[in-house]
Formats: structure tokens, sequence, C-alpha cells
């Protein structure tokens, strides 16, 4: 573990390494870290990467949720652990995330809340006791998007959450409009009536939002066309959201080798130098994003018999 002069600890280098690895052998240290006085701040973020191998963390961790205090420093104990919970999907902590949900304080609420909401929505329909706690917070501002795209994942009711997620395209904020459109893809084919609204923020002056529009307008409507072109100039135009972009031609499928996305992701994977590499300086996690942007490119080119370039 790493100490600090203020704040929380945090994981060693070696067990991160090995857990974004998806390398069984950092739970044992997992488990240490979640019986100290104060959890790591980057537990929940290891617990995620490792996915079903942490399962036997799933006690501990609803254990410590249940423990947390909820007063001003609620935020900051109990995020790790929600985050933990949430990369394992663990539908049996929903009682300990709706006692969190509930009783979230004024000081830092609205993160609580949106990270309590993230967790029952990866739950599913196990979270079901949840469901009513969620309808009465599609009414309220700061966290009904998130409230919605939970529902959705919960119980499924498109008629509940699509006018709260409609209402969220036009907020003011982008980062509002943003989370919208990504929760209005989630919903695929039931959220087709939408494809004009994503389609008009296409040309929007945010390069993000375009591209989150972009990936929500294939989602709903299953036609990649229109959408592969916003998403290759946004491509060109910011190397940072390519992680972003590859994510979603790999889920596309395999890309014609022709293609002007194959070509992009051909020169992508014969490029020697890192998509981020900064000139005088690094990130923490800049080897772990291109690796993992490398990866998706291979897997976009699967089928086409040229993804294999190292």
């Amino acid at each position: 573990m790493k100490a600090w002069a203020s704040g929380p600890p945090g994981l060693g280098s070696t067990v991160k390494a090995l857990a974004r690895l998806g390398d069984a052998r950092a739970v044992p240290a997992l488990a240490a870290a979640l019986e100290l006085p104060e959890v790591p701040h980057d537990v929940g973020f290891a617990v995620g990467h490792l996915g079903p191998a942490a399962r036997p963390l799933a006690g501990a961790l609803r254990r410590r949720l249940a423990g947390v205090a909820l007063d001003e420093g609620a935020y900051d104990r109990a995020s790790p652990l929600l985050a933990g919970l949430t990369g394992l999907r663990a539908g049996e902590a929903t009682p300990e995330v709706l006692r969190v949900l509930r009783g979230a304080p004024e000081y830092r609420g609205e993160w609580l809340r949106t990270a309590a909401l993230r967790a029952l929505g990866s739950f599913g329909p196990a979270a079901r006791e949840a469901v009513p706690e969620l309808r009465a917070m599609l009414r309220r501002s700061g966290t009904a998007t998130e409230a919605a795209e939970a529902l959705w994942a919960v119980a499924g009711d498109r008629d509940a959450v699509l006018p709260v997620l409609i209402e969220g395209l036009q907020a003011d904020q982008v980062h509002d409009r943003r989370a919208a459109a990504a929760a209005l893809g989630a919903l695929g084919p039931h959220a087709a009536v939408v494809a004009p609204r994503l389609r008009g923020l296409l040309a929007h002056d945010e390069l993000w939002l375009r591209v989150d529009a972009a990936i929500a307008l294939w989602e709903v409507t299953g036609r990649p066309e229109e959408s592969i072109e916003v998403l290759l100039t946004a491509w060109e135009k910011n190397r940072h959201v390519r992680v972003r972009v590859a994510e979603c031609l790999a889920r596309m499928g395999p890309l014609g080798p022709a293609s002007t996305a194959a070509q992009v992701l051909r020169a992508e994977l014969a490029c020697v130098r890192r998509h981020n590499a900064l000139d005088g300086g690094y990130g923490s996690h800049d080897t772990y994003e291109d690796e993992k942007l490398l990866a998706l490119c291979r897997q976009a080119l699967r089928g086409t018999g040229k993804g294999n370039t190292a």
C-alpha cells in the first residue's frame, strides 16, 4: 500500500498491475486492503479489472459499505466500495447501496448518489427492490439521467425513462447531454424515436458530444454509415477520443478490409509511437490506455484478414 501525508492510502503498483492483467494473485492483497481502517481509494478500480476473479471480495465490500457513516466524508469512504460492487455486479448488495442512496449527505451528495445509482444499474434485475426508489429519483434534478439509466437496466421500463432522457438531451450543460445520449444508446432500438434528435447533435461544436451522439445513433438505429463518418473525423481531430471510437467500431463487427475505418485502424496498429505519448511527460494510465486501443483495433479488424499488425 502507499500512504500519503493526507487523504486515503492507495494500492501498490504491483497489485494494480496484477489487477489490470486480470491476475487473481491480486485478490489476497485486495482482501487485506479491505480490512484496513481506511480503504485505499483505488480498490474499486482494481476489483473492476479483475471481474469474476474478485467475487470472493463481495462480502467484505458489503460489510465495509454497511459501516460507512453517512456524514460529510461519506463520498470518499463509500465510492471505492461502490465501484468495487459495480465491477462485480453484486446484486446481493442492493440493501447496502440503497442505504447510501437514501442517506447521502448534502456535501458531495450528488456524487455519492450517482455512484450508488451506477452500482444499482450494474446489478440489473437483481436490484428489483430498488425500483420504487429509482422511479422517485426520476424527478430529482442532478441525477435524473443516472436514475433513468439504472431503472432501464433494472426494470426495462421504457415509458418511464425515455421522456427523462429526451429532456436530458436538451440540458444546458454538455456533460448532461453526453450522459443522456449514452443512456439512450443503452436502450437500443427501444429509443429509435430519438434518432432525429441524436442526428441533430452530430454537428455540435463539442467534439465529445458529437462522438457520444454518433455512437448512440448507431445503437438505436443499427445503421453505422453516418456515425462512422463522424467518429473517424473525431479520431483525426483529437487523439484522446480514439479509445472510445475504437470501442464502438469493435462492437459494430468486422469492418470491410477496404473501408476507410479499417485503413485508419491498420495505420494505428502500424504506428511505432503510442497514440497518447507526450513530449517531456507521461500519465500513469498512458500505456494501459494505448494497449487497450491496440487490442480494440485488432478486435474491430478481426475477420478482414488484416488485423494482426503489431
